[in-house]
């Protein structure tokens, strides 16, 4: 069997200045997201992990770890190792490379459910993580991934011809960021005075 990737590479030249995504279908009948990199390409899944692994029998680690929190009689109390926060942290990597190309590509449902996936994660990193060094890891890419739902929120109102709904959509998207900026300065400038 032949490995080589060369003709399709080549086939599909990379762009410094272009974001590169597209669909493609397999020789089985699966539509995929390839995105088009320096060194290559990297192919994901549409649905579910873009990975398409399913991490304990679960969609996701997101679901994973809501799963098991429901399950516990104290749900507050469940602290996540710093391993397992690489994990989440990893898996909201995935999301964002595709609901960046979903943008791309203008699949703009796809965007605020990938969106929404890893706003779970932060949030659930939020909730549960073991300090705050991590808490902010994850919380530094907030403001970006609200940015990028608004931006879809506001897409699928406009290709309504919903001005106003995608004015609003703006609004509270500018007023989510506003109002995260304003907590972690309380966090760092208030409830921890020493810290710039």
């Amino acid at each position: 069997m032949n490995y080589d990737i060369g003709d399709l590479l080549n086939g599909w030249e990379f762009n410094p200045d272009e974001f590169l995504a597209r669909r493609i279908r397999t020789g089985k009948g699966e539509e995929k997201l390839q995105i088009r990199i320096d060194m290559g390409v990297l192919q994901l899944e549409l649905s579910g992990r873009p990975d398409g692994q399913t991490p304990h029998d679960c969609p996701s680690l997101l679901d994973y770890y809501q799963d098991l929190i429901k399950k516990r009689d104290e749900p507050g109390d469940l602290v996540l190792e710093e391993e397992e926060c690489e994990d989440l942290f990893q898996e909201a990597w995935q999301f964002y490379h595709r609901y960046l190309s979903l943008f791309y590509l203008e699949d703009y449902e796809g965007v605020v459910a990938d969106t929404e996936h890893a706003l779970q994660i932060f949030d659930l990193v939020d909730e549960h993580a073991p300090n705050d060094a991590i808490r902010w890891y994850f919380e530094q890419y907030y403001p970006h991934a609200i940015m990028m739902q608004t931006r879809a929120r506001a897409m699928l109102a406009l290709d309504d011809d919903d001005y106003k709904a995608a004015m609003l959509a703006v609004e509270e998207g500018i007023a989510h960021i506003e109002n995260f900026v304003e907590e972690w300065e309380r966090i760092w400038f208030v409830d921890q005075p020493g810290h710039l």
